[in-house]
């Protein structure tokens, strides 16, 4: 890569007076990570909402942690449900 030769790597940060004298090559250290890979089609992110199971339905609830996890399962099921439909409408309208 052109970015990587040497040339680049010894002027690198030499302009700014806050960079001189600095070991920059450590900027330079090790090789670039690869690009995460790309989503597949039709995937969507959804926040499980974790943080309601203890607080509010353990301690003050007093619900076994099964039945507290499968409310949270039910609720996320019902929020991914949801955001699918609402890409799915965004699509559409994209499309026209």
């Amino acid at each position: 890569m052109p970015m990587e030769t040497q040339a680049v790597k010894d002027a690198f940060g030499q302009n700014l007076p806050q960079m001189r004298g600095k070991n920059t090559k450590a900027v330079f250290f090790g090789k670039t990570a690869m690009p995460p890979a790309t989503r597949a089609n039709g995937l969507l992110w959804y926040d499980v909402p974790m943080q309601n199971v203890f607080a509010p339905l353990i301690f003050k609830e007093s619900k076994d942690s099964v039945t507290a996890l499968r409310m949270i399962e039910e609720q996320s099921t019902k929020g991914i449900e949801t955001a699918k439909a609402a890409k799915s409408e965004l699509d559409k309208a994209a499309k026209k």
